[in-house]
């Protein structure tokens, strides 16, 4: 996929010097690319509408739970947006479909659009250049996995749903990878946010949110909380972003054995009004500035029933561990970084199955084949300075 092909590109570059020697450019040939179906924008509203355009296009499924309607191996380029789907209460999926924007127009507003759709699935698809990649606008009990999302402004952005589901994604340069806004129940798992500019994830007003083994690399900000409460976010990792973890006026929360690191600013930052929020058996560091900051009230950063508190880059060994900030708060139970268990294999996102989407393993031929190509034109260029 798109961002898997970004994020092997240096290893691929270091295998390929390596065996350079041994390769016969001559012997290198495109690679056979899986034909999808070039397709026009779809937009669908209503059952009755659903129904008769997959009549019309042949498409399996009857819209019940044990036979939905499978929109799939579509190529599509859109102007607006790439698959509009609205006001249906069947039972859908998208699947191994390429979205991308028309190169004639400036801006493609939607890569896939769901609005009062309650029974819809998102299943290994790339979506490239949007303003969103996907939206969830009221779209109770929607699943999106197996899913990449690259260089769009909002990778998903989910409004005003409950029980939507983001497991085993993708998103790469994008603006924001993930936005939550009045969201109830949102589940992101398994799922790997690659050098979004200004935010992994943003949580807006939401409730309930959980996230779990997820991996936030080279934003701004890793995640934001606003006016979030009771969330959870556990067994995740955020690492070389500005700040790695920012709530604001929420409510109730749990961070737990999650690990933020190499931050350039805070690791942790509990602002104003953000209160009975529970940090244990987390791995704070090494940050640049510092690990954490509490100006919050009544946040727990140890437990005292386990007597378990967190492992601190910069823990003197000696007594509690203060946490710089108006709250005063202390951690109890501190550990120094040295101590803490192997969490990178459990905190870390597992790469996405490529073998499941019909397209990633050509893309990533295309990419090695390019990169041959590029180093031996370089090497060429070289020699004949040289000479």
């Amino acid at each position: 996929m798109v961002g898997l092909v970004i994020r092997r590109t240096s290893i691929l570059m270091l295998s390929i010097l390596l065996l350079l020697p041994f390769i016969n450019p001559i012997q290198v040939a495109a690679p056979d690319l899986i034909q999808l179906d070039e397709h026009l924008p779809i937009n669908i509203n209503g059952n009755a509408n659903f129904q008769m355009i997959a009549e019309t296009e042949e498409w399996v499924g009857t819209g019940t739970e044990e036979s939905p309607i499978v929109i799939t191996s579509l190529n599509i380029s859109s102007e607006s947006y790439g698959i509009k789907i609205s006001n249906v209460d069947l039972y859908f999926r998208i699947e191994d479909c390429l979205i991308t924007k028309n190169k004639t127009s400036e801006h493609s507003q939607f890569g896939i659009l769901l609005e009062n759709c309650t029974r819809a699935s998102i299943e290994s698809c790339v979506i490239v250049e949007h303003e969103f990649g996907i939206c969830l606008a009221d779209a109770d009990g929607a699943v999106v996995k197996r899913t990449e999302i690259y260089d769009s402004f909002f990778g998903v952005f989910a409004n005003w749903s409950s029980n939507v589901r983001l497991l085993s994604l993708d998103i790469v340069m994008c603006k924001i990878g993930v936005r939550l806004n009045h969201t109830v129940y949102a589940y992101i798992d398994q799922t790997i946010i690659d050098h979004c500019e200004y935010a992994g994830i943003e949580g807006i007003c939401d409730s309930g949110t959980l996230l779990r083994h997820n991996s936030i690399i080279g934003s701004e900000v890793g995640i934001t909380w606003a006016a979030n409460t009771d969330w959870v976010i556990e067994e995740s990792m955020i690492w070389s972003c500005e700040n790695g973890l920012v709530a604001y006026h929420t409510n109730g929360g749990f961070l737990i054995e999650s690990w933020i690191k190499d931050c350039s600013i805070l690791g942790i930052v509990l602002g104003s009004l953000s209160y009975n929020i529970s940090i244990t058996g987390n791995l704070f560091g090494p940050n640049n500035t510092q690990n954490a900051l509490d100006d919050g009230e009544a946040n727990w950063w140890y437990d005292e029933y386990s007597q378990l508190g967190n492992y601190w880059s910069d823990y003197s060994g000696d007594g509690p561990y203060t946490i710089p900030g108006s709250a005063g708060s202390v951690d109890l139970y501190a550990a120094s970084l040295e101590e803490a268990p192997n969490r990178e294999d459990e905190t870390t996102a597992e790469t996405t199955n490529t073998t499941d989407n019909p397209f990633s393993d050509q893309i990533l031929m295309i990419a090695v084949v390019a990169a041959i190509v590029i180093l031996l034109a370089s090497m060429a260029m070289f020699r004949s300075r040289v000479t």
